[in-house]
């Protein structure tokens, strides 16, 4: 009786767990920073679009920061709604970058309303270019830029270049930027940014992959969280063997994520349209990173580095789905040649940075554009083979079915063409997480996008979880009335060579709302807090901490714990940092049986 009634408990919390959108963490947020990048058009103006979309409805504004625009949104559950931002008040010309502006763009759900979804394209006559876009609360303050070779092409007295923009989310903020240009290190700069939405653009005629970008102390007692982009204005590649046809030109657009949320394991899938399969970079964070395709060791990276190593305009292909791996964090982007190199005759130059599995989501409502005449529309889809079944679009079951994937063992693959082509949203769900990329192309011309369909965004060198009787919760999520412990993660040592030992001089815990948490002690100060145990995740050896006693919520909603961290040693980002973790509480559920 007594082992059914346990197991009974537990299967309840593990179905509440899995219901649970650990939205603040992910790319469903209440206030997003963009910017309309360098786009060197064809032979019209080139435009931006955002498109927010939503599981429940909301509403909110977009406006450029320096007051030129604003206008008003409201987006029906499961819908979409679409905002063009004029070109004349926020796109950033080759003249204005390596200065301050304040075109930044900033959309922001109003009080009391659910989180959005948001996207943006950027596009013209032959250009097309996309991005997921990243919330406030999950960026992050070191970044590495990612494009691709630049070929250089001109229109209205603009030039193509490689290029990356910044915005300051908070006053204050000083960002280091070392470049790099076709994998070559350049002397360090720094930039201070005065004002909330100040963005910077930087260019440069070489590829700037690799370049660090990472927010510092300024001298006020610590650094702020950006938003950077990076990509190109235009450029074209082929790929091996390929050199023939029209050189077609297209943006490359990406916002970028934090390096504490790379992962270590990538799915590599072929974009459908694309039989000869495509180019593909992987990227460390850190110095002696070990990279591994299909089991294979093929390189080792020091930080900012790239595999494969060559920097021109006839990159090495993946044609099969293919594992992706490494001892340490890194990031990939998977890149679509130009049409005549894709072998289908559709397609045109593109870039998307994919998601580590570790960040998969379990659903998330895309947008598919038919801007610009894009009547090819895509999905590309990595999930267990065992939750393969589940997986459904709009709720329904896909029309293609999915693949095993020889080369990633336990995981099945899912290239799925909507068919009609129609703007619009749909809504991806699944039993257990995935990771997706959403991309589209017009059929035998010169347009594409492509962008990641949804990620979580968790910080992975540190985490909150609640240790309640039942495991470990780590979205962190919990049900009123039910007992459980505080812990935390922060990384054992910096990534300094050689590294320094992070040691607090103090840590606070602060909750936004601590009236519905018995007991009701907080704000609690650690003094030289101690080290509850020493383990690693995500590759990183980190210290756990906790405060002593057991709590419960009496109220469900939302709560967010802030953690001050005061260290001696700072990676050149101050002596505090505010850590903010949300918690989502939930009722339990109740049982639709009885038993005796």
């Amino acid at each position: 009786m007594r082992k059914f009634y346990l197991l009974s408990t537990l299967v309840l919390t593990l179905i509440l767990s899995g219901n649970t959108t650990a939205q603040d963490f992910s790319n469903k947020g209440k206030e997003f920073w963009l910017c309309f990048p360098n786009h060197i058009q064809s032979s019209t103006l080139g435009r931006m679009t955002v498109w927010i979309t939503s599981d429940l409805a909301s509403s909110g504004t977009v406006s450029i920061t320096n007051g030129t625009f604003s206008t008003n949104f409201s987006v029906a559950a499961n819908g979409i709604v679409a905002i063009d931002i004029p070109y004349n008040l926020a796109h950033l010309g080759n003249a204005e970058s390596g200065t301050i502006s304040q075109k930044s763009i900033k959309i922001k759900v109003n009080p009391g309303q659910p989180a959005v979804v948001a996207y943006a394209q950027q596009y013209g006559a032959a250009r097309s270019a996309a991005t997921l876009l990243l919330p406030t609360n999950v960026l992050g303050k070191k970044y590495f830029a990612i494009s691709f070779t630049q070929v250089s092409t001109s229109n209205g007295g603009q030039t193509a270049m490689s290029q990356f923009q910044i915005i300051a989310t908070q006053p204050n903020t000083t960002v280091k930027v070392t470049p790099r240009f076709n994998g070559v290190l350049q002397p360090p700069f720094l930039i201070n940014f005065t004002n909330v939405g100040d963005l910077y653009q930087y260019q440069a005629s070489q590829d700037i992959t690799g370049s660090l970008v990472e927010s510092v102390n300024g001298g006020g007692g610590g650094c702020n969280p950006i938003a950077v982009f990076s990509g190109s204005s235009a450029t074209t590649f082929n790929i091996l063997g390929c050199n023939g046809g029209t050189s077609s030109f297209d943006p490359l657009f990406q916002q970028l994520y934090p390096t504490a949320t790379w992962g270590k394991n990538y799915g590599f899938i072929p974009l459908g349209d694309y039989p000869l399969g495509n180019p593909y970079r992987v990227m460390a964070s850190e110095d002696v990173t070990k990279v591994i395709i299909n089991g294979i060791t093929v390189a080792t990276l020091n930080a900012g580095e790239i595999y494969p190593p060559t920097f021109n305009t006839n990159p090495e292909v993946l044609n099969q789905p293919a594992s992706i791996t490494a001892d340490k964090p890194i990031t990939v982007a998977e890149y679509a040649q130009k049409r005549d190199c894709s072998g289908s005759g559709n397609g045109d130059p593109d870039m998307v940075v994919l998601n580590p599995i570790e960040q998969n989501i379990k659903n998330i409502t895309i947008f598919a554009s038919t801007q610009q005449n894009i009547n090819r529309q895509w999905i590309n889809v990595l999930i267990q083979t065992s939750a393969a079944p589940s997986f459904k679009i709009d709720g329904a079951a896909p029309s293609t079915a999915f693949q095993v994937a020889a080369n990633i063992p336990g995981y099945s693959y899912l290239v799925h063409q909507f068919v009609p082509a129609i703007s619009g949203s749909h809504y991806l769900t699944a039993d257990s997480g995935f990771n997706a990329i959403v991309y589209g192309f017009e059929g035998g011309q010169f347009e594409s996008y492509a962008y990641s369909a949804g990620t979580n965004v968790k910080d992975l060198t540190q985490q909150l979880q609640l240790e309640t009787q039942y495991g470990i919760e780590t979205s962190p999520s919990v049900c009123t009335f039910a007992p459980f412990r505080f812990k935390v993660y922060f990384p054992d040592s910096t990534l300094a060579t050689p590294p320094v030992a992070i040691r607090f001089d103090s840590l606070d815990w602060v909750l936004t709302n601590p009236s519905i948490i018995v007991p009701n002690n907080f704000n609690i100060r650690q003094i030289i807090p101690a080290i509850d145990s020493t383990n690693l995740r995500n590759g990183r050896q980190v210290n756990w901490y906790s405060i002593p006693g057991l709590y419960f919520f009496n109220t469900p909603g939302f709560d967010t714990l802030t953690i001050t961290t005061y260290k001696s040693s700072n990676e050149g980002c101050g002596f505090d940092t505010d850590n903010d973790f949300p918690i989502e509480i939930t009722d339990p559920p109740q049982a639709n049986f009885s038993w005796t």
